[in-house]
């Protein structure tokens, strides 16, 4: 290199090899001449060479931060100028690894913001190239999130039956199974707790510092639980609803509380589908006061959309049911009996099962192999009917054929059925207030059954609920 060129440093390997190496100790544009000489001549030739050195990169110190908060990256870059003049160099944020993704909000520049999807730890990676040589430096982010928690599904629970040997109610009692999960940060150590935030009781937890115990609900009512676990800096929290009944559910397939307060349509609350919801197909109701129920003050009809199918073909499948009603009637003596509180027919000669009220007694049809398609070979009929006062009927029948007709919890008449169930059909549609159609002979007019007065409860079981489940039932009201 030629004195005054560049006031760079340099060291020259001196030989007599054409072939040779040069080290240069700082980046820059170099002349080197090579001189070849006989002693009496010599000849020259230079060339020139450009000192390249890698960009000097740091991503920043590593960081631990708490989601939704992001991460502030300053990293810092610095170069030679070359091989490109002024020195412009071209910056990447990237991801190496971690549990989710990252979104970088300048990922072309050395300060940036990382967003993070999920918790864990990530490696961050800032890479600067001058378009010969690029180099890189990483920076770790511990991305702590609060614990996953799910406190399980919610629950419909019954109240125990209560045996004539208690001397007090005994409480709902029910496993609560909440799950935890943690990404470890900031240490593997996680705590976790069972709070009730609302019930009619103080609910009481075998161990409510763990996701799963076991616990007592002393009271009919709705319970919301929480279950919240710490990671030591961030708290995540699920809830779960456990709906505790008065009232007997296992088997439960269709029920109407008619507290739906407008409207024409009433709605199963069994919770099972297809829901088997009822729709005013003629005539009128008028709802009562607070929701406690509707009125049938003329005739009128209220049925299934279509086909009761699914009803039909579980109780085919037990061999068993329960039909129950609270019911205040207007009539002792209806003007075409039997008159349809319940029934699952097609017209007056066809049905599965009718509970209905002829004159001054309730009465109960049901079809078996041995009893018909219009169930009358064997009729159970109780009374006497108590107009404008509030009635509970039940009728069960199991799969033995023993046949219980039940008013007010008390047992009013007991029969054996014989016969299956296999003869129903599961075409026909569930209806409360008249039959659906006549005969098939006579007008659909002339085939009315009308029954007049107030529904408060309508329940149909795929079992026969036991005498206890009975009075249990009744004594639990509406």
């Amino acid at each position: 290199m030629d004195a005054g060129e560049r006031p760079w440093p340099r060291y020259l390997c001196r030989c007599a090899s054409l072939a040779t190496t040069a080290t240069l100790s700082a980046s820059g544009d170099y002349s080197l001449r090579l001189t070849v000489s006989t002693g009496a001549l010599s000849t020259r030739r230079e060339v020139t060479l450009t000192a390249n050195q890698a960009p000097v990169v740091d991503a920043g110190p590593d960081q631990s931060i708490d989601l939704p908060a992001l991460a502030e990256l300053d990293g810092t870059v610095s170069d030679d100028g070359f091989p490109t003049q002024p020195g412009r160099l071209t910056l990447t944020w990237s991801k190496v690894s971690g549990p989710g993704t990252v979104t970088f909000s300048a990922p072309a520049s050395d300060f940036t913001t990382a967003q993070f999807s999920q918790g864990g730890t990530y490696v961050l990676r800032l890479t600067a190239n001058d378009g010969a040589i690029a180099s890189h430096d990483e920076v770790t982010i511990q991305v702590n999130q609060p614990p996953v928690v799910n406190a399980g599904a919610d629950q419909f629970l019954t109240l125990p039956v209560r045996t004539a040997e208690a001397t007090r109610s005994q409480p709902a009692i029910s496993t609560l199974t909440g799950t935890v999960q943690d990404e470890g940060l900031p240490t593997p150590t996680v705590t976790s707790r069972w709070t009730q935030l609302s019930g009619p009781a103080v609910a009481i937890l075998e161990n409510p510092d763990s996701p799963t115990t076991q616990a007592q609900f002393p009271q009919a009512g709705t319970y919301q639980m929480e279950l919240s676990a710490s990671d030591g800096r961030l708290t995540g929290r699920d809830t779960v609803t456990v709906v505790v009944s008065a009232r007997i559910v296992a088997g439960l397939q269709a029920v109407y509380d008619f507290r739906e307060g407008a409207g024409n349509t009433i709605r199963d609350q069994s919770g099972l589908q297809p829901a088997l919801d009822l729709t005013l197909v003629r005539g009128a109701i008028e709802r009562l006061p607070q929701g406690r129920g509707i009125a049938l003050r003329q005739s009128s009809l209220l049925a299934t959309a279509g086909p009761a199918t699914r009803l039909s073909r579980e109780i085919q499948r037990t061999q068993a049911l329960t039909v129950e009603a609270w019911v205040r009637p207007a009539q002792v003596a209806p003007a075409q009996p039997p008159a349809r509180i319940v029934t699952l027919s097609t017209d007056t000669g066809q049905r599965n099962f009718t509970l209905g009220q002829t004159n001054n007694q309730y009465l109960m049809r049901l079809r078996t192999t041995t009893t018909g398609i219009n169930g009358a070979d064997r009729v159970l009929e109780v009374g006497p009917v108590n107009v404008n006062q509030l009635t509970h009927l039940v009728y069960t029948r199991d799969i033995e054929g023993n046949a219980i007709l039940y008013i007010n919890g008390q047992v009013q008449q007991r029969a054996r059925i014989d016969g299956n169930l296999s003869n129903w059909n599961d075409t026909y549609q569930l209806a409360l207030g008249n039959e659906l159609t006549g005969d098939g002979q006579r007008p659909a007019q002339e085939g009315q059954r009308t029954w007049l007065g107030e529904y408060h409860l309508v329940a149909i079981y795929n079992r026969a609920l036991s005498t206890e489940e009975v009075v249990h039932n009744f004594a639990a009201g509406l």
